[in-house]
């Protein structure tokens, strides 16, 4: 692939170290919580299937994302190297060769990410909330074919040079690259409206019991919480394509720092829900065995059906992440209900 001059080459230089030293600090942030939340994991040990697979799709990730970074670093460095001594634009030529192809890989983030998001929404659902889950599914299917048909393209330029020729080309892949973006975003937003909608019906179930914000809401918070700020970087992705700068858009700035934050999702996730200390973060990622029976609870002379206990639908052989979820939310409402008639109890009050 010959070099091309371009315009305020400098200019460009700047832009690329700009953007890598973007890379650089969310990368930093991301090794820390890969390897935080990793250290959890392996002190609890991953002894279901549902641990084993995301602890390795963890690491797939973050692995995707050095290389990305490093071959980043490369890139900028043989941009500098060119600008200061144009004799070596040979070397130049062979080192952005790849650029495009590392640029799709890196887009695999982006729909592993969006697949825990929406396996972390079917888990903690209620039953008749399941139907709603067919919408980000179908979005999950369109972005990940658009990213495959991208890295596929990007990889028929690199075999066949001159393949990307053509007006053509150029808007298939602009086409995929903004489907991919959009499905992945509406995929997250159904996710976490999903997530939304099963939060604010375990708070109605027990707002009949006691006024106080439980352990279980504010679990659901967290993952909502989590949810929506992912959703929010990938609003950003789409508002960044649009600004122009002198060179690129905004877009190419930021869409490596999405990807990061895509990978880092996971761990983030893990680490907040650990700080709360009200769920076995074992459970949570499918590590653990052990559960807690869930039944409804409910005072004397009182209907059965008016505080019960949030219920998840838990199949047979299930991972214990599924039971581990609805588990801990049931017994953590048991607990809350036995503590508000203790205090009643204690003040001399009966329950009513």
């Amino acid at each position: 692939m010959a070099y091309t001059p371009v315009p305020d080459e400098g200019v460009v230089v700047v832009y690329f170290s700009f953007a890598l030293v973007v890379q650089t600090f969310f990368f930093g942030a991301y090794t820390i919580l890969i390897l935080l939340s990793t250290r959890i994991l392996l002190k609890r040990g991953l002894k279901s299937g549902a641990g084993k697979a995301l602890f390795f799709i963890g690491l797939a990730m973050y692995f995707l994302t050095m290389a990305h970074w490093a071959y980043s670093m490369a890139d900028v460095f043989a941009r500098m190297q060119m600008y200061i001594f144009p004799e070596t634009i040979p070397y130049y030529s062979r080192v952005i060769e790849p650029y495009n192809l590392f640029n799709a890989l890196i887009l695999l983030n982006i729909t592993a990410s969006d697949g825990i998001v929406v396996w972390r929404s079917s888990v903690i659902c209620s039953r008749d909330h399941r139907k709603f889950l067919l919408l980000p599914v179908a979005f999950l299917i369109l972005t990940t074919f658009a990213v495959t048909g991208t890295i596929a393209l990007r990889i028929a330029d690199l075999a066949a040079p001159g393949f990307a020729e053509g007006k053509a080309f150029v808007e298939v892949i602009n086409i995929l690259q903004v489907g991919g973006v959009g499905a992945s975003l509406i995929s997250n937003l159904s996710s976490t409206a999903v997530v939304g909608a099963t939060a604010w019906r375990h708070r109605q179930s027990i707002q009949a019991a006691f006024q106080r914000q439980t352990n279980a809401d504010r679990i659901l918070m967290l993952l909502l919480e989590s949810g929506l700020l992912y959703a929010i970087s990938g609003i950003t992705v789409i508002v960044s394509m649009l600004v122009h700068l002198p060179h690129g858009t905004l877009g190419d700035i930021y869409i490596p720092v999405n990807t990061q934050v895509a990978g880092a999702y996971a761990p983030i996730v893990l680490l907040l829900v650990r700080k709360q200390k009200s769920l076995n973060d074992t459970d949570f990622l499918g590590s653990g065995s052990s559960t807690l029976p869930s039944r409804d609870v409910h005072s004397p002379g009182q209907r059965p059906d008016a505080v019960s206990a949030i219920q998840f639908p838990v199949r047979p052989m299930r991972s214990s992440f599924v039971s581990g979820i609805s588990s801990v939310l049931d017994a953590e409402f048991t607990r809350d209900v036995k503590a508000n008639k203790l205090g009643d109890l204690e003040a001399g009050h009966p329950s009513p």
